[in-house]
């Protein structure tokens, strides 16, 4: 073979070559303008929802966590400020009328007793209630604002005072002065038990609360 044909040849395939490998590119560049194709889009989408699955229930635990931690901080510091005011007074933070009356039951303590408690530890200026059973007006807990409820934001002058979860704390003090209170089944030797249903509502189980009571959060102050 002459040296012009094989010359020929070879810019034949060399032109060959170049057109092949510009139809690669330009079949490339027509699939990048495409985007996903549905079986990748559905795949994606799978992907994404397997993962929310996953990190969704971790999330929404540690959020109930610290919400947890906290009612047990804001319990803790009610029961402290009861104390302070058996210290101060030497009687619970009640009217002179229920000083040594019977302990409240559970139910009683979530209703309008444990709102007069608050009043007076919170020195409501304005509460005749409170004049009387906080005369020296000591502040000795002041409610804070409870931004988890920006649609029914708690009453601090009416004493109201709520959990993470937007209801009020419930509150057993020791009315007769004999530092004994019964509750749920056990006699607990404290001035007071401040204490929240938690996230789902609901009155936990009976016994001793160190072993818990469900999902509660309670605070006794033994003495």
């Amino acid at each position: 073979m002459s040296g012009g044909n094989k010359w020929m040849i070879k810019k034949v395939k060399d032109s060959s070559m170049i057109e092949f490998q510009e139809r690669v590119v330009g079949e490339d560049r027509v699939r990048s303008r495409r985007g996903f194709t549905l079986i990748e889009l559905l795949v994606t989408v799978g992907i994404i929802a397997i993962l929310a699955g996953i990190l969704l229930p971790v999330v929404r635990g540690v959020f109930v966590s610290a919400e947890r931690r906290k009612a047990l901080v804001q319990v803790t510091e009610v029961s402290k400020a009861i104390e302070a005011f058996y210290s101060e007074y030497n009687r619970p933070p009640v009217s002179f009328s229920d000083v040594g009356q019977s302990d409240w039951s559970e139910s009683d303590g979530l209703e309008a007793n444990s709102k007069r408690v608050m009043r007076a530890l919170g020195a409501v200026r304005d509460d005749s209630d409170s004049k009387e059973i906080n005369p020296r007006r000591t502040l000795y807990f002041e409610i804070p604002v409870n931004e988890e409820c920006p649609n029914d934001q708690p009453d601090a002058l009416q004493g109201e005072f709520f959990d993470p979860w937007c209801r009020q704390y419930g509150m057993i003090v020791d009315r007769n002065n004999d530092r004994q209170i019964r509750f749920r089944d056990k006699t607990y030797t404290t001035r007071s038990i401040v204490y929240s249903y938690g996230p789902d509502g609901m009155k936990g189980d009976g016994g001793d609360v160190s072993q818990g009571h469900g999902d509660d959060i309670i605070s006794v102050l033994s003495r």
